[in-house]
């Protein structure tokens, strides 16, 4: 599995449904597939290159607080540094 190699994202929180939707950037206009890595978090990847293209997490706010959510993308991004408070940081 590949990863975008630097940090640019796009995050976005729908609050009336508590959904946080990553998005990785440079964007890739191919096709796109999606697996339940974990219980309500889908990961995106490229179907040309399985780079991942997004995250999705259902029920955001309660994993955040039941759950370590940092060691989770952690290890879905292969130990690459992106936290929970450089997500929030940056939701629009």
């Amino acid at each position: 599995m590949i990863v975008t190699k630097n940090k640019n994202f796009r995050a976005h929180y729908n609050k009336r449904h508590d959904i946080l939707e990553l998005h990785f950037l440079p964007k890739d206009s191919s096709f796109n597939y999606e697996d339940e890595e974990y219980p309500g978090i889908f990961v995106r990847y490229s179907h040309s290159t399985d780079r991942i293209t997004g995250i999705t997490i259902l029920d955001y706010k309660d994993k955040k607080t039941k759950n370590n959510l940092n060691e989770i993308l952690s290890s879905i991004l292969n130990n690459k540094k992106i936290t929970i408070k450089e997500i929030e940081n940056n939701i629009k």
